[in-house]
This record gives structure tokens, sequence and C-alpha cells, in this order.
């Protein structure tokens, strides 16, 4: 199979993913970004702290289902990159990432770059992040 089979393959699902996430994305769901000041500092009261609280222990279960369409997202992205990419020297720049020729993460230096990261990088860091969050170390096992 060739890229853009591949691309063309999974291209329902990852529609009806996003569409799963905007749904999410229409709720209103707690946000402790609703307390945050202009100097960027969380800020709340005692009781609104407890109300939080209770509200985002009830809506739980809605962010976790959320989280999971994302992070099928990342696998879809992340099989494809891995995949089809071609193994191509690793840029200095992304020397400060711990990237090194030969390791699985060179194959995801890719991409335009999102504030001096790139692409496929994200890709790779979200999708371990997100397949190893429940052994209690952030990130898992990297092989990079």
């Amino acid at each position: 199979m060739d890229v853009q089979r591949y691309l063309d393959q999974s291209e329902k699902a990852a529609r009806h993913l996003f569409e799963g996430l905007n749904e999410y994305d229409a709720m209103r769901l707690p946000s402790i970004m609703d307390f945050v000041d202009e100097t960027g500092l969380v800020r709340m009261t005692k009781e609104e702290n407890e109300g939080f609280l209770q509200t985002y222990g009830e809506y739980f279960a809605l962010e976790f289902a959320r989280a999971s369409l994302a992070g099928s997202l990342l696998q879809v992205a992340y099989f494809g990159v891995n995949r089809y990419s071609t193994a191509t020297p690793v840029s200095q720049r992304y020397s400060k990432f711990n990237v090194k020729a030969g390791t699985p993460a060179a194959r995801f230096c890719l991409g335009r770059e999102i504030k001096g990261i790139p692409e496929g990088l994200l890709i790779y860091a979200g999708r371990i992040q997100y397949n190893h969050w429940e052994e209690g170390e952030p990130g898992g096992t990297t092989g990079v």
C-alpha cells in the first residue's frame, strides 16, 4: 500500500473522529481557564474552587471520551508517518529535543514547525503520551 492509498482509506475514520471532537468542543465543559486573570494566574475563591471541582468531576467521563478521540487521531497520523516517512538526516535544530539519527523519533522530524517543533514530532510525542499515560510516567517509553 502506498501513502496515497493509506490517506484515502483512513480519511473517513479521521473525519468521523474530527466530527466527534467538534461535538465535544460545542459542549460547555468546565475550564480552569475561566479563572485565569490578566497576568496569567488562576484566581478563584474557595467556593468557586469547590464548585469547579464538583462540576469537573461530573464532566470527567466526557473529557476522557474526548481524549480517546484525539488519541485515536494521533494514532492514525502516527501510523501514516511511521509507515511512509523516509529516513532523512535529523536537522541540527532538533538536537535540543534529543532526537538522534536512527531512532524511531527521527522519522518524525518533518512537517511545518509549530513553535519550533515539527508537526511530525508533535504527533510522535502526543501519541506516546496518550498511549502510555496510565503507566504513571509522562511520556512512557519514548525510545528516543
